[in-house]
């Protein structure tokens, strides 16, 4: 689709390893999380944590994680020109790339480990 479409800068990732993260997010703009099905992506977080706007689909988790248009953007699964739609709009409103970018990294501050250590040694100890 993306030859056919003759689209330019569009890269199909996959899966990144860790220690390629970091680089990763600093050459992207934005994060877009297309699962159908997921718990609690770490990704989501990670991306925050690097500054990227983060365009998700609403399964599982992934609504409990976003708050929509505050934290990230939710979009419904399969909802392909919606998703395709919302990225592209992007580009067009940098203040809001930016709010979203601030209130992601501070969400992604709530799960540092100073934050949710206790917690975990809690649990674990139970």
């Amino acid at each position: 689709m993306i030859r056919k479409l003759n689209l330019k800068h569009v890269k199909i990732i996959g899966n990144v390893p860790r220690e390629e993260m970091p680089v990763f997010a600093e050459n992207h703009d934005i994060y877009i999380q297309t699962n159908k099905i997921d718990n609690m992506p770490r990704s989501v977080i990670e991306m925050w944590a690097a500054g990227l706007p983060v365009v998700a689909t609403n399964v599982g988790g992934v609504p409990h994680l976003i708050t929509n248009h505050e934290d990230g953007i939710l979009i419904e699964s399969d909802n392909h020109q919606e998703m395709a739609d919302t990225c592209l709009s992007l580009f067009l409103k940098p203040d809001f790339v930016e709010k979203l970018s601030i209130n992601g990294k501070k969400r992604s501050e709530e799960f540092s480990w100073g934050n949710i250590g206790s917690i975990w040694e809690k649990v674990l100890r139970l």
